[in-house]
């Protein structure tokens, strides 16, 4: 990983004048040091570097010095896929124009390589610097190459970090069931002219996002997930549906050319599969953003027609923190979310999944290694605290509750013989409302009638309570009124 290469020497030679083609000298650098074992591969201040797509490589950092240029070329001679054998390349077939299918948003950005893109199995990609990349517009859309300008499908560890990007004509960061990375202090200050949204997080894990600033002709930051695509195709694939998780969205600053348009939002697109819980999108933090708009996408792909149905219907969400951000305009399509648990907005109103038959799809856990959902041939499918000497688990739905209602919290709950609890607490506060103690090692049926004292979002479930060994069991969880 020490390895250091300056595309402009020996043996790659890159002109670096922004009119000579140099995506060979780049491209057949990266892959010299992926075969390697890794290294950095530095694209020098002052020039110009000319090139059709690339493809990035497991370990290598593409390092773009600060008044260093990355230019998509506008020829589409210049542009591959990959060949037969791993480090190969053929001449790519080009889609001109903006929209080229019958399915809505068919974009030739999906149709067309990413102009920087890292596939399926590649690991520990890095693109950095504080240089920057430039894509190439055409006189009209119709004779411009739409790309995405950043995209990676299946890549474990990434960094994208630094750099700008201007005059691009489509989306600019796509980051597609992939995980383990950072989006940091990226710049994109002008809207491109097609549809051009700018970081999109969809069916991926463990991503943050921070200090960038971006101003977008469409949606700024997305966290997304998406099945039945008919889009997909050539670079990425919806078939298999994932869940997003584990995201963080902080200090970022968004900005929108038109109120219709999201700087942040929630695209909720994968409702269309048979088992929620591969869709369901939970764990996270956006906080101490900028954002001009937020709202939210819902719907999801018609499989049998190819087209989008805006039937409102969202997949799974829980454990959403949205916490010190300055919004503008906050869309009225944002109330179509339903979530459990939903820090700074409001949560939903019925309990879910009370049977566990999706396992802990809604339930969210306190100390989330000692809480979840499990089945067996005794006991069927249920919930459970367990570690209760090491942890102070709970697992619990977040909702919204209406003062001057009787609510009642039934269960079936089994111990292994310490005291837990059922509880009600308020969200923001965490005080307990109401509580209700078992300590059999038998199941049975509970019951925990309750009022809230103010119309806002409470937690509940079971928790350690006075336990300090064991574990608890749960099932046939539902909340009533009257």
């Amino acid at each position: 990983m020490d390895e250091i290469i300056r595309v402009t020497e020996a043996p790659y030679n890159a002109k670096g004048d922004g009119v000579s083609n140099d995506r060979a000298a780049i491209q057949n650098a990266m892959d010299d040091l992926s075969k390697r074992g890794g290294g950095t591969l530095i694209l020098e201040s002052g020039k110009t570097f000319r090139t059709g797509n690339l493809f990035l490589r497991s370990r290598v950092i593409l390092y773009i010095e600060e008044g260093a240029v990355l230019l998509q070329s506008p020829c589409d001679e210049d542009y591959v896929r990959p060949g037969p054998e791993p480090y190969t390349y053929e001449k790519a077939k080009i889609v001109y124009g903006h929209n080229v299918v019958e399915a809505e948003w068919g974009h030739s950005t999906y149709f067309n390589y990413p102009f920087l893109y890292a596939g399926s199995g590649t690991q520990w990609v890095t693109v950095t610097g504080k240089g920057t990349i430039e894509l190439s517009r055409g006189t009209s859309c119709e004779d411009t190459i739409h790309v995405v300008t950043i995209a990676l499908f299946g890549v474990r560890g990434f960094e994208l970090s630094n750099f700008t990007v201007i005059h691009n004509s489509g989306y600019i960061v796509n980051i597609n069931r992939s995980a383990g990375g950072i989006c940091r202090n990226l710049h994109f200050p002008e809207p491109s002219d097609g549809n051009g949204d700018g970081i999109c997080v969809c069916n991926s894990q463990n991503v943050r996002i921070t200090g960038c600033r971006l101003n977008t002709s469409d949606d700024g930051i997305i966290v997304a997930t998406c099945y039945g695509d008919p889009r997909a195709g050539l670079w990425f694939t919806c078939d298999d549906p994932c869940p997003c998780k584990n995201i963080e969205i902080d200090h970022n600053i968004g900005t929108v050319t038109w109120d219709a348009t999201k700087a942040f939002c929630f695209i909720m697109w994968g409702n269309g599969c048979k088992d929620p819980r591969d869709a369901e999108t939970s764990h996270i933090r956006v906080h101490d953003n900028k954002f001009q708009t937020v709202g939210a996408w819902s719907g999801n792909w018609n499989l049998e027609t190819g087209h989008f149905d805006f039937n409102r219907r969202v997949n799974a969400m829980k454990d959403i923190r949205m916490e010190r951000n300055e919004i503008g305009t906050l869309q009225d399509n944002w109330q179509d979310l339903v979530v459990s648990d939903f820090v700074g907005f409001d949560c939903m109103s019925e309990l879910k999944n009370g049977d566990f038959a999706y396992g802990d799809l809604y339930w969210v856990s306190r100390e989330g290694g000692y809480a979840g959902a499990h089945r067996d041939e005794e006991d069927g499918n249920f919930g459970y605290i367990d570690h209760l000497d090491r942890a102070d688990a709970a697992l619990y739905q977040g909702l919204k509750l209406e003062s001057g209602i009787d609510y009642r919290l039934s269960l079936k709950l089994k111990t292994s013989g310490d005291p837990v609890r059922l509880f009600v607490r308020d969200q923001e506060t965490d005080e307990l409302v109401a509580e209700l103690e078992y300590d059999r090692e038998d199941w049975a049926e509970l019951s925990l009638p309750f009022r809230v004292p103010k119309t806002a979002n409470y937690r509940l479930g079971v928790e350690k309570g006075r336990a300090l060994k064991g574990f608890a069991r749960i099932k046939d969880a539902s909340l009533s009124k009257g």
